[in-house]
């Protein structure tokens, strides 16, 4: 589950990868990890229903659904809210009517991040995607050369627009924000359906304007 060891393996294996049955989740990703919530994605082989259920200890929660809804689909992006703070969580991907609590023999779980004195000040960065299915996407934001920054994601509109926000980006050992400036080198893939994808890589300066937005279109491609 990533990045639990490194984002940077999502790069080296291009646009995901990895055999698995038709509805078993794969390619699990934690992201925009805070003191209260955090955003799990996956991805299936076959369009299926996803949900995920958390537990602290004390029992599954009701379950969260995806951010765009119920539809069946391929790429699956839910956040997880009211959380606390410092704790230690696992948690069970529902697809269709199968459970599963571990991808590869790793059980899902994580730690949220403790209340610091620094209040994370939001960092909306937007764009769209071109291609097919871009109704069905992922897009996820990391640091260029940094393999284990938690990364910050979202879900493509109908229309394939997404906005991500930075101040969600935290240091896997510290859970400390991540500062960004025009310098900082960052990395957006957009993950499709099968094996579609697409990726921009530069400074900060140069691929966002001033109002946040990011001055190309990922194109999706094989």
């Amino acid at each position: 589950m990533l990045p639990l060891t490194a984002f940077a393996a999502v790069m080296a294996i291009r646009y995901f990868s990895g055999a698995s049955g038709e509805t078993t989740p794969k390619n699990v990703i934690l992201s925009n990890i805070t003191s209260n919530a955090v955003s799990i994605t996956w991805t299936t082989d076959s369009e299926t229903a996803g949900s995920v259920t958390v537990n602290s200890g004390k029992g599954d929660s009701t379950p969260f659904v995806d951010i765009r809804g119920t539809d069946r689909r391929k790429t699956h992006h839910i956040d997880i809210v009211d959380l606390d703070p410092s704790k230690d969580y696992s948690f069970s991907i529902l697809s269709n009517d199968t459970k599963y609590g571990d991808e590869k023999g790793k059980n899902f779980k994580f730690r949220t991040s403790p209340v610091t004195s620094e209040t994370p000040v939001p960092k909306p960065v937007y764009g769209s995607v071109e291609g097919t299915d871009k109704n069905d996407v992922v897009v996820y934001i990391t640091l260029e050369g940094d393999d284990k920054t938690y990364p910050a994601s979202s879900a493509t509109t109908a229309t394939g627009k997404w906005i991500v926000d930075l101040s969600a980006l935290r240091d896997p050992a510290t859970k400390d924000l991540v500062k960004i400036d025009s310098n900082t080198k960052i990395n957006i893939l957009a993950k499709g359906v099968d094996t579609l994808g697409g990726s921009v890589s530069g400074t900060y300066g140069e691929l966002i304007d001033s109002e946040g937005q990011l001055n190309t279109q990922i194109q999706l491609s094989d």
